[in-house]
């Protein structure tokens, strides 16, 4: 939607406004556009990756306007060339963060609580048996880079957010996980921090003779020195890349209830829902810090110019 004004000859106005929603089924932020196995998933279950892509910005408004101030054409030669004919111009933008995905990269089997009288998982191939591999993704796809956590139901992921607090850590949960199983965490289910900015102009022009113009101008970026956070170090535990956070990578997990004095089975193939992270902790939440950023984009930047024409 857009709209446009022109005032006589002295100011034109200009807003637009655009909804969208953008929905694809692959992360297509390489250069090239391409992808490879890793980039799924899972590559029996396409869809599993169906969900807001990165550029994803539901709601942009922008607004400018250029306004001419009065030439103050009936005064003498120093009032029109010093106080006269000014040009006051302005650009406002404000819009939605684009979608970011929250992924677990990898898990492992915290040990420091296990019961050291619990039997080990065993595997058997051929009529005999073996200890089992070690823990190392959510769901043993064999692509450990793209896996997401469970949902925290109740909490969305930008709930009672502010400042550079971008996520709430307690929307994603791997406790009750069943491992071998994908996160129910949809893709681009979190929302980046929102970008307001404003942008103004003061500048004065004076024309001599037919081929000379001198322009002399105050340029003022961010205007307002509101803060923008940028979304490409909004913290996880193990990283951020801008289009997706990092939710607990590398934790240790615990399996099954804990009996009497605490400790936990090991993981296996039959005690295989996660109920404990590697501290022990039985609430859903990620580590301190987590979907949270101290860095922003530029404050507010002042620019002199000069520039002369002919």
């Amino acid at each position: 939607m857009q709209f446009r004004s022109k005032l006589s000859n002295f100011s034109t106005f200009q807003a637009a406004y655009t909804w969208s929603h953008t929905i694809a089924d692959i992360e297509e932020d390489a250069a090239n556009g391409g992808a490879s196995q890793g980039s799924f998933t899972d590559i029996q279950n396409l869809k599993a990756d169906r969900g807001n892509a990165t550029i994803n910005r539901p709601n942009i408004f922008v607004l400018n306007e250029v306004f001419f101030l009065p030439k103050l054409e009936h005064h003498n030669a120093f009032i029109k060339n010093t106080v006269g004919g000014w040009e006051f111009n302005t650009i406002f933008t404000a819009e939605n963060g684009n979608s970011i995905t929250v992924y677990q990269t990898s898990i492992g089997a915290a040990t420091g609580l296990l019961d050291p009288t619990a039997p080990k998982p065993t595997c058997s191939f051929n009529g005999a048996s073996f200890p089992c591999g070690t823990l190392q993704t959510l769901t043993g796809t064999g692509f450990g880079n793209n896996q997401r956590p469970d949902i925290n139901p109740g909490v969305a992921c930008n709930s009672g957010v502010s400042g550079p607090q971008i996520f709430n850590p307690n929307a994603h949960t791997l406790i009750g996980h069943k491992i071998g199983t994908v996160g129910n965490a949809p893709r681009g289910a979190c929302q980046g921090p929102h970008y307001v900015d404003g942008d103004l102009e003061l500048s004065k022009n004076w024309q001599f003779k037919e081929r000379f113009r001198l322009k002399f101008s105050v340029d003022f970026f961010n205007a307002f020195n509101h803060p923008n956070f940028d979304a490409g170090w909004i913290q996880g535990t193990g990283g951020n890349n801008g289009s997706g956070t990092w939710y607990a990578a590398g934790q240790g997990v615990y399996c099954g209830p804990a009996n009497a004095l605490g400790l936990y089975q090991p993981c296996s193939p039959t005690n295989n829902v996660i109920s404990a992270n590697y501290l022990g902790t039985t609430t859903p939440g990620a580590n301190g810090g987590f979907g949270s950023t101290l860095v922003t984009k530029p404050a507010r930047e002042i620019q002199y110019g000069l520039k002369l024409t002919f």
